[in-house]
């Protein structure tokens, strides 16, 4: 089956594990439709969430398994079996036994560890919170009072007090935070720094501020740990246990969260013997004494951290300084997120669906990547260029032309209207001149001569115009609203030098070379690829 062109490099980039792998924070709820193997390649199953997840890298974000015909399914299907002959073949070089890739999969194995062992078990039936609770956090915030104040943030108690005389002179406190604060958050909305608790607020301000009358400021500049202030009070408010009632949940969620955090880390301390060196931290910060990376920051039962390790593994700059509390801090962070992911596996954590799919999906990501690196080197030179783009001229062309008529508006209710009305004959003209909301394209009656791709109004506009052709499209998300679009023509750009399309004559190449191989690796590992023909034909079924 010959791969359409609009996809072929969603396809490639897809099967290189670039697209579509379940490593974000989503995770797809597998139930049995959802779970069901329609296809198997050696030891790896591809699952009706796996197909979903491929449709959407290469048709786009709206597109289903259920809205795509056999043929686009076929097309997804063939990258998810080809990303898995990829592995294969990475297996079989003993790629996957690369020392840089198994240091990578075990940091992605430890960070899912230490998520799922905080998230199931740390955090797992944590009490909510009473209305005790609730009232309690309400007293402690200040029963519901609230200062919104504005402040002029200064390097100096001079330049506080040159504010303070322009006040005094009849300044506008607004503009001159504007003009003169030096925190940058505020000072664009004229120091306003919006309602808050006595205790958001740094001491000496609120100390200052707290019995001012609404419409005052300080006489004398107030300090604190950013600086020097003029502050001047805009309004209070007292809030009812019911106004804060899901930010005072909130927050004895994340205290119980806090406070298991701490008792699963002080278990850890105990069962894993955990001991700090603080004369090694100490040596580092007075440079007294000789250094060695072997010199231990930490040990515990089988383990050990030492200076060599901590540095090659913080992920702050400047860590060695002479604050001894901030490396112990450093030091200690990494060693309970080793021994976090260590007992996770203790307690067999990583049996877990959401932790076995992301493993394997990286696995494969950069099994695939090392594999067609490996097959695909040296890079092609200009002599190689120059034949495919020769023999492939008539392929390289500025962005095929798309015309289109549309109307944009903010209700997929009126948009669905619309087109409904579209439908029936009414003229698109007329309904673009009354509703769309793009004003440039109201003045042409909805006529769109050239949509792009690439551009954040026009891409998913164009993206589905090459799919589906000339003729009304139904309803669109796109950025700014919903789009009701008639594609009124479609027609390939102008041919391109050497020079203007190098950059897509190598993605060309790399896709060729991609095909390839793929052709090849399903070949020789035909009698490992099976298929469920029912199954991938069922989301179509369920369509009809």
């Amino acid at each position: 089956m010959k791969t359409p062109m609009y996809a072929r490099f969603a396809i490639c980039t897809f099967m290189l594990g670039l697209a579509g792998c379940s490593t974000g924070r989503q995770v797809a709820v597998m139930t049995p439709e959802t779970s069901a193997t329609i296809a198997r390649v050696g030891p790896y199953a591809v699952s009706a969430v796996d197909l979903a997840q491929a449709v959407t890298a290469i048709f786009g974000a709206e597109a289903k398994p259920a809205l795509l015909d056999s043929a686009d399914l076929r097309v997804a299907l063939d990258a998810l079996i080809g990303a898995r002959v990829l592995v294969l073949e990475a297996e079989r070089s003993g790629l996957d036994k690369d020392p840089g890739i198994v240091a990578r999969l075990d940091s992605v194995r430890a960070v899912k560890l230490r998520e799922a062992i905080y998230e199931h078990v740390v955090y797992a039936d944590l009490p909510a919170a009473s209305p005790q609770d609730v009232a309690s956090l309400y007293a402690e915030w200040g029963s519901g009072e609230q200062v919104r104040a504005g402040h002029i943030l200064l390097r100096s108690a001079e330049e506080a007090g040159q504010v303070l005389q322009l006040l005094a002179e009849g300044a506008d406190f607004t503009g001159l935070a504007r003009e003169r604060s030096q925190h940058t958050e505020s000072s664009t909305q004229g120091g306003d720094m919006g309602y808050l608790r006595r205790s958001q607020y740094p001491e000496a301000i609120a100390n200052a501020i707290w019995a001012m009358p609404v419409g005052h400021y300080t006489r004398a500049p107030v300090r604190s740990f950013m600086g020097w202030h003029v502050v001047r009070v805009l309004d209070r408010r007292r809030l009812t246990v019911a106004d804060q009632q899901i930010a005072l949940e909130a927050e004895f969620a994340r205290r119980q969260r806090q406070q298991a955090a701490a008792r699963f880390v002080e278990s850890l301390r105990q069962s894993y013997a955990v001991i700090y060196y603080p004369e090694t931290a100490e040596a580092v910060a007075s440079l007294s004494d000789t250094l060695s990376g072997q010199r231990q920051l930490f040990t515990w039962r089988d383990g050990s951290l030492d200076l060599a390790g901590f540095l090659q593994r913080v992920q702050v700059p400047d860590p060695v300084s002479e604050d001894t509390a901030r490396m112990h801090r450093l030091a200690e962070g990494l060693v309970f997120d080793e021994l976090a992911a260590r007992e996770a596996a203790v307690q067999g954590l990583e049996a877990m669906p959401e932790v076995r799919r992301v493993i394997q999906a990286k696995r494969f990501q950069w099994l695939g990547e090392a594999m067609f690196a490996a097959a695909t080197t040296p890079e092609p030179g200009t002599d190689e260029l120059l034949a495919f783009f020769a023999e492939h001229q008539e392929g390289f062309r500025a962005h095929t032309v798309v015309t289109v008529r549309e109307i944009l508006v903010d209700s997929p209710v009126l948009a669905d209207s619309l087109y409904q009305q579209a439908m029936a004959g009414q003229s698109m003209e007329e309904l673009a001149r009354r509703h769309t909301v793009r004003s440039d394209l109201r003045k042409t009656d909805g006529f769109w001569p050239d949509v792009r791709p690439g551009d954040p109004r026009s891409g998913r506009i164009y993206e589905a115009a090459l799919r589906h052709g000339p003729g009304l499209h139904p309803p669109l998300r796109v950025n700014g609203g919903y789009s009701v679009f008639e594609v009124l023509d479609v027609h390939p750009g102008k041919s391109l030098t050497f020079a203007e399309a190098e950059p897509s004559v190598r993605r060309s190449l790399d896709d060729f070379r991609m095909e390839s191989l793929m052709g090849r690796l399903r070949q020789e590992f035909s009698g490992q690829i099976s298929i469920d023909h029912g199954g991938l034909r069922r989301p179509v079924e369920d369509r009809q």
